[in-house]
Formats: structure tokens, C-alpha cells, sequence
């Protein structure tokens, strides 16, 4: 039961300091990792149209949560949505309905706005089933678990002639997507602590590097370039995580060829926020661009 009513504010995260903070303890030096979302999440901290739900009671900070409004391709029609992530309160206010209202009013922030829709990512329904968020996932993980055995070549890093020829083959990706600007490509998902860009011919991959542990964040490929492009994956890195789209060529061909234990994601959650039938089911959103 909550004692006091929540105030929501909701400030750019230049503004708002103290949550980034809060978001740090919660996610990066409590599972002892290192670089700030200052600095990981730069490319969405620097659009304006970014905010933070700052939740407080007298003074005092209860939690926050990110937003981060985007646009949604699919042909010539486009949505507006919202990513929401980094969802957390201080311990000695939880299990007081706070996360709830933070929630609640952050959607309705971003009706206000105009929104079409927000998704978020989250392992269990809990509070989000609650209030009505879906799921539905199309993402599939792959597994390659080599050990950290022997010298491995350092990868490279993302050079800005491969940022460009990558951002060029994902505006001209068929099928729905997430409209980027180069600077998105230095967006750093933990644990990872540098992003590498491997392009081969009209196929790419985005993968975080964390020692010797690669997270492939978004992958696109043809079979006739698949081989080349996992060939060198492979040789960078000792474990890998590959999270691509079911059913896309890259998916098909890893499946057949890459040796990776597959398991089936479901970690997507979503929720219209206006009238309009929006298909869901057939949307996925790389970890390129989550937060």
C-alpha cells in the first residue's frame, strides 16, 4: 500500500542527475561493471525528445525510469513509440506501488505526446502484465560457448567508414525497423564495453565486446555472405550471444551452419497507447537499438 502520493517529473536526462545515478548503482557497479549510462546510453541522452520519469515523495527520490521516443518504419507508414527501460526504485521503496504509478504515468506522458505505442523488455509480466502490456517476441538467441581459452585477436573497433557503410544497409533493410542516426552506433548495452562493426559486402554485424565475450546486438545476411561474415565473428571472439530475428536469412543460415544452441526469446512487451490496430506479433526491435 502506498503511504504517499508519487510526484513525477519528467526532465531531460541532463537534467535529472541524481536518477542517472540511481541507474547506475542498480544496473552497473551492483553487478560490478563499469562505464556510466552517461556514457553508454550518450546517442539517446543527447535527443531532446529523451526524458526520464523521476518519481519522489517530499523531496526524496522514490525511482525512475527511461524513455526513449523513436520512430518505427514499415514501407511508407510510420509510428511513433516509446521505448521504456532502466525501470527501478530505491530499496526501502519497494513493494509500495511506486514502480506502478512510475509507470502509469510515464504512459500517459507519452499519450500526451502523441505516442503510438511503448515496448519495453522485461523476463517476467509482473507489474507490466498488470497493466496491460503484451508480449510477443520474435527474437532468438544463439550460443556459442568456446571458454576463454588462448590469445584471441583484439577486435577491432568501429571505425567511422563501417559505421556508415552498416547505417547504409540498415535504412536499406526490407521489412519493419527502428530509424537510426549514426551516432546510435556507439549505444553500449551492458556488460559490453566497446561496440565492433563487421561489414561484409550487404551484410553486417553489431556486436559488444566484453573481454573476450562477444553480444551480437543486430546481424543482417545473405547466404552467399554469411559464411565470411560469421567466419570472422568467430575468430574475434572465444563465447558469443547472437540475438537476430527468427526466420530472417541470418537466422536461417547460423542455424544450419554456425553450430549455436538456439533458444527462443520472450522478453519483449508491448502496449498501444492509442486506438490504431498496430501488428505487434510481427515487429522485433534488435538490441542495436534498446535501452
Amino acid at each position: 500500500m502506498v503511504a504517499t502520493r508519487l510526484r513525477v517529473d519528467f526532465p531531460h536526462p541532463a537534467h535529472a542527475p541524481e536518477a542517472v545515478e540511481l541507474f547506475d548503482d542498480e544496473f552497473i557497479f551492483s553487478r560490478e561493471r563499469s562505464i556510466s549510462f552517461a556514457q553508454r546510453f550518450s546517442d539517446v541522452f543527447s535527443v531532446p525528445e529523451c526524458f526520464v520519469a523521476v518519481g519522489s515523495v517530499t523531496g526524496d527520490l522514490v525511482g525512475a525510469l527511461l524513455v526513449r521516443p523513436f520512430t518505427w518504419s514499415e514501407g511508407a507508414r510510420e509510428w511513433r513509440g516509446a521505448m521504456m527501460g532502466l525501470v527501478c526504485t530505491k530499496p526501502r521503496f519497494r513493494r509500495q506501488g511506486y514502480a506502478a504509478q512510475l509507470l502509469a504515468a510515464s504512459e500517459a506522458r507519452c499519450c500526451a505526446l502523441d505516442l503510438d505505442f511503448g515496448v519495453l523488455w522485461a523476463a517476467h509480466d509482473g507489474l507490466y502484465g498488470r497493466q496491460g502490456w503484451m508480449r510477443s517476441d520474435r527474437g532468438m538467441l544463439g550460443v556459442r560457448r568456446a571458454g576463454q581459452a588462448g590469445a584471441l585477436p583484439v577486435p577491432p573497433l568501429a571505425a567511422a567508414n563501417l559505421v556508415r557503410a552498416a547505417h547504409a544497409l540498415h535504412e536499406a533493410r526490407e521489412g519493419p525497423r527502428v530509424n537510426r542516426r549514426l551516432s546510435n552506433y556507439r549505444h553500449l548495452l551492458p556488460p559490453a564495453e566497446h561496440v565492433v562493426v563487421i561489414v561484409e559486402g550487404d551484410s553486417f554485424a553489431l556486436c559488444g565486446c566484453h573481454d573476450q565475450t562477444g553480444y551480437v546486438y543486430d546481424i543482417v545476411g545473405t547466404g552467399r555472405e554469411m559464411p565470411g561474415l560469421w567466419h570472422r565473428l568467430a575468430a574475434h571472439f572465444g563465447d558469443i550471444y547472437v540475438n537476430v530475428e527468427l526466420g530472417t536469412g541470418a537466422h536461417r543460415w547460423l542455424e544450419a551452419h554456425a553450430g549455436l544452441a538456439w533458444s527462443k526469446q520472450s522478453l519483449a512487451m508491448w502496449k498501444p497507447l492509442r486506438r490504431d490496430s498496430i501488428p505487434f506479433a510481427a515487429w522485433y526491435v534488435p538490441f542495436m537499438d534498446r535501452i
